[in-house]
């Protein structure tokens, strides 16, 4: 009925931006509310897509109606990259050389590789007493700094859909959780199951602290519970 405008997208419709036709004047609206930082992200498609999806109930035209349409001839989008898994971004920081500063694919494309940035060495640093204990496992401080990489990474696409929100931290904890996960897995696994809960305490507890940080550059605000503790 009338109230359809307003009910949440499907979440297990995997629409990216190249999905939507939206009006002008929604697009100019994005424009208007995205910083010159996000705008040049490489996750700014995410945020894009987020402000698409919610539109009807989050947008200045609230109540706007999203129509679904299957176009009358077939439509192709090409596209000659096969990406990069966690799995494999995981695995370029045990396999390769620690002198390459990135992790990923070297194939030129940019969804395939992720660069060791300054803020990823310097928390590398800061955490490094945290992690000397760790040497006896392969750790190093060179390869923190490319876990911390590989972290940010996962992180910044849950922080690009959620820019300028105030999220709760229970939820953020689920972002930073699902980071840790997905790029300290390896490296807690080989950890002996006596130490491997703590160990994954540890971390997350880093990888918290050096979140927040990264949620600012995303405008996003967090209510905090207990900073002390990952939920």
């Amino acid at each position: 009925g009338g109230s359809c405008a307003t009910l949440p997208v499907r979440q297990d419709l995997p629409l990216e931006y190249f999905d939507f036709c939206p009006r002008l004047r929604i697009l100019h609206e994005f424009f208007s509310k995205a910083t010159p930082a996000l705008l040049a992200h490489r996750y700014c498609d995410l945020r894009l897509d987020e402000f698409l999806l919610t539109y009807p109930t989050c947008g200045r035209e609230m109540g706007l109606e999203m129509s679904f349409f299957e176009p009358e001839s077939c439509w192709m989008y090409f596209y000659a990259n096969a990406g990069c898994s966690g799995l494999d971004l995981e695995a370029s920081i045990d396999w390769w050389d620690e002198r390459v500063n990135f992790i990923g694919a070297n194939n030129d494309h940019v969804s395939s590789r992720v660069e060791v940035e300054a803020c990823d060495t310097r928390h590398a640093m800061a955490f490094w007493p945290e992690f000397r204990a760790y040497e006896e496992v392969g750790m190093t401080e060179r390869k923190l700094a490319k876990y911390l990489a590989a972290f940010r990474n996962v992180m910044e696409i849950s922080l690009a859909r959620s820019y300028s929100r105030k999220v709760d931290q229970r939820i953020f904890d689920g972002f930073v959780c699902y980071g840790v996960k997905n790029s300290f897995g390896r490296f807690i696994y080989r950890i002996d199951s006596g130490r491997r809960d703590a160990t994954r305490q540890k971390v997350s507890r880093c990888c918290q602290r050096y979140a927040a940080g990264l949620a600012r550059n995303f405008t996003v605000r967090i209510l905090w519970h207990d900073k002390e503790r990952v939920f």
